[in-house]
């Protein structure tokens, strides 16, 4: 007929998927929802670096520039031997 060969397997793949997809279809949010979640972790994981990154950037620019001083103090602590 007028169908080409790919809309046809198209089709049959389509149909194939479905009937062996429905005992399984209850699953297919939670699988989603951790999907989504272990991209975000990992779109997390590499923004966190970039934002200590940055920090470390801005507190170093921010002393060298005088605006943040460090100053060493000496400290009493009581200590616990044996």
């Amino acid at each position: 007929g007028d169908e080409k060969f790919e809309d046809i397997l198209y089709q049959v793949v389509n149909q194939e998927i479905n009937k062996y997809g429905q005992p399984y279809q209850q699953y297919f949010p939670l699988g989603l929802a951790a999907g989504i979640f272990f991209a975000l972790k990992t779109i997390g994981f590499l923004f966190g670096w970039l934002v200590i990154l940055l920090s470390w950037l801005i507190f170093k620019a921010l002393v060298s520039a005088g605006a943040i001083k460090i100053q060493e103090q000496a400290v009493l602590k009581e200590v616990i031997e044996v």
